[in-house]
């Protein structure tokens, strides 16, 4: 199972994650591109309006180049929680069938 059929599979799950969530949080495949995010990331990275699905997370916030080793990490299989200036960015491995198959990053405030 892939990452986006994965993700399709816990409609209730991801909707309420885009709903009721105050806090950004987004999903990506084994190759960093962007399969999910809910309507806090769209607010608080000031995204509205913009085609971002299916586009690698370092193009659309450049801010992240930074945490690239990070998230090469939690590729991997590492589970990864940054503290930094008042914000805890957490970066989940996803697997299936024992293999990596993308990865969940919650930003809170």
């Amino acid at each position: 199972m892939d990452l986006f059929q994965w993700v399709k599979s816990k409609d209730l799950f991801l909707s309420w994650i885009s709903n009721e969530l105050n806090y950004p949080v987004f999903f990506t495949d084994d190759k960093l591109r962007l399969i999910f995010y809910n309507k806090s990331f769209e607010n608080s990275f000031n995204l509205r309006n913009q085609k971002l699905k299916n586009r690698v997370l370092f193009e659309i916030l450049p801010q992240f180049n930074e945490k690239a080793i990070y998230y090469s990490k939690a590729l991997n299989g590492e589970r990864i929680v940054l503290d930094e200036d008042f914000e805890e960015i957490k970066i989940t491995p996803i697997s299936s069938e024992g293999k990596v198959i993308g990865t969940v990053t919650a930003v809170s405030y």
